[in-house]
């Protein structure tokens, strides 16, 4: 039995984003948290005109093609039939969240926003408002080293696995090369994955990162249940050369299509041909959609925060996606829109195509995503943009069963970080800490950026504009170079830190839910774990509705 406590309130974890610390909060011009829940819960006018995305018929025969052959059998067909003709007809309403694809599902965090969109769609349906989940899989992001980012714990040997290390099965059940042990490996494939820093990671076949994976799922399909299940589908999925993004898909939809959980693709041409008239509308004005989220920026600024998007990002938010990948647009006024089946939106742009298309009753959101969405607030404004309330995703850390004395500090609301023998269980602030280091490192190289400008300006020669442009680029570069020291100081620390815990608890001395892979959890710990999961997505919502945002702790068994 998985037990489920209340850990500290999410206002008190160390190094929060002061950001989202704000909104969980409520008070300041950043809204309230617990206010957005409680509009996601509104009495709506009944029956609506369906979504944009339900009207176009090119994607939805496709995509319905697509989600009936991932189902198991034809009642469940049956049941996605009536469930897409409801949306058609605009008697149900959607919440959505999504993420990328990556070793072994992406980091446990996935799990935790899935399931809090799951939940949140079964209440509002219970309270006369039918409501479907949807995944949106960012299967078009060429972010390669994210997606490699999360590692597995294996108990028979007791150490952490890094998807680099594990590229065939002999490499798992052979070397057994640890995760703390892979600096060198990570280095040497730096340059490689720089490289292909433009392929999106959807569409890498699965066996390019998952052999190692299946190898060790294979080895714990002894377990029986969820583990053996997830062993044949990734067996399968080498077998008949499935990409990275269908390989998360089936195993999502394995874990919850009896909720009703629909899943699209980020990287799906047809998705983006459906928003044709929005990419155009945009880009006719582009200069006018990038002032306002530069706007949205310097209010954060004004407001004590940071603005969370980079001048590159504000001033080219679309991508054309090619054979080779994804290639940023210019926004020269000469430049002409590509084909929208060949678009994709940058950061700045893809969660208001995504709720033009579908618009959703809530989105579900990380601290991350949170902290960047607040700066588009203008471009809705201004486009008379719908924005649906956003709803904090469930945060929570698996503990060993053994530590109940570290558990019941935790859940009494221990002030400090430090519970049970004087050991941090939290010794990461993770995705919190990140933003901080990055608003450093953007200080940091500020004035130097400013010089430069001068510089080029003055003894160069450079027009203005062009000085700043390549100034930008330089600093660029320097702003990830120190961000990334930053990072390699803080985490000599935290392993420090980190040592008296089993290690899947503070994996790599990383925040856990960032860190441990998704489907390790759910191998080593099976069905339980998800109904456990779902049972604290439920009191978080609750929770919330009263604004008591907190961390929930999940005691689990020892894997070993």
């Amino acid at each position: 039995m998985i037990g489920v406590h209340t850990g500290r309130s999410l206002g008190e974890l160390r190094g929060a984003n002061p950001l989202v610390t704000a909104w969980l909060s409520g008070g300041t011009s950043l809204g309230d948290a617990a206010a957005e829940l409680a509009l996601a819960f509104a009495p709506t006018d009944g029956l609506r005109e369906a979504a944009p995305i339900w009207r176009d018929t090119t994607w939805l025969a496709a995509w319905t093609e697509r989600a009936l052959a991932d189902l198991p059998d034809p009642a469940a067909g049956d049941l996605l039939r009536d469930r897409i003709a409801s949306l058609q007809a605009g008697e149900a309403d959607v919440v959505i969240t999504g993420q990328q694809p990556g070793f072994l599902g992406g980091p446990l965090y996935t799990l935790l926003k899935v399931a809090t969109t799951v939940v949140l769609a079964e209440l509002r349906s219970a309270a006369g408002r039918p409501t479907l989940p949807i995944f949106w899989s960012g299967d078009d992001d060429d972010d390669l080293a994210e997606a490699l980012h999360p590692v597995l714990y294996d108990p028979a040997r007791g150490t952490l696995l890094h998807a680099r290390a594990m590229r065939s099965a002999e490499d798992t059940v052979e070397k057994r090369q640890p995760a703390a042990d892979l600096a060198a490996t990570a280095a040497a494939g730096e340059d490689q994955a720089q490289a292909a820093a433009a392929i999106p990671v959807g569409v890498r076949a699965a066996a390019e990162y998952e052999q190692g994976a299946a190898a060790w799922l294979a080895e714990q399909a002894g377990r029986g249940g969820l583990v053996a299940e997830l062993s044949v589908l990734w067996t399968q999925a080498l077998r008949e050369e499935w990409s990275w993004a269908r390989l998360q898909r089936r195993a999502l939809v394995r874990l919850f299509a009896p909720a009703g959980l629909l899943i699209v693709s980020g990287d799906d041409p047809a998705l983006h041909g459906a928003a044709a008239v929005f990419y155009r509308r945009v880009w006719q004005e582009r200069d006018r959609w990038s002032a306002a989220v530069a706007r949205g920026g310097r209010q954060l600024v004004a407001d004590g925060h940071t603005a969370q998007l980079s001048p590159a990002a504000t001033e080219r938010f679309l991508y054309e996606r090619t054979a080779s990948g994804r290639q940023k647009l210019a926004t020269a006024a000469d430049t002409p829109l590509p084909e929208p089946e060949r678009l994709r939106p940058g950061v700045a742009l893809r969660a208001a195509v995504q709720d033009w298309l579908f618009r959703p009753a809530a989105v579900v959101v990380g601290p991350a995503e949170l902290a960047y969405l607040k700066q588009l607030t203008p471009a809705y404004a201004d486009w008379s943009l719908p924005r649906a309330p956003l709803i904090p995703r469930l945060f929570a850390h698996l503990v060993p069963a053994e530590y109940r004395a570290a558990i019941a500090a935790a859940a009494a609301g221990a002030t400090a970080d430090v519970v049970g023998e004087g050991q941090p269980l939290r010794a990461s602030e993770g995705v919190e800490q990140s933003e901080r280091f990055k608003a450093v490192a953007e200080r940091v190289v500020a004035p130097v950026n400013a010089k430069l400008v001068d510089a080029l300006a003055a003894e160069a020669g450079a027009p203005r504009r062009r000085a700043e442009r390549l100034a930008n680029e330089r600093t660029a570069s320097w702003t990830r170079a120190v961000n990334e020291l930053l990072h390699r100081e803080r985490e000599r620390e935290r392993r420090a830190g980190a040592k008296r815990w089993p290690v899947w608890v503070v994996p790599g001395g990383e925040r856990q839910e960032r860190k441990l892979a998704l489907h390790c959890a759910t191998a080593l710990w099976g069905e339980e774990l998800v109904a456990a999961i779902l049972h604290a997505a439920r009191r978080h919502i609750d929770a919330g509705l009263d604004g008591r945002w907190q961390e929930f702790l999940l005691e689990v068994p020892s894997p070993e």
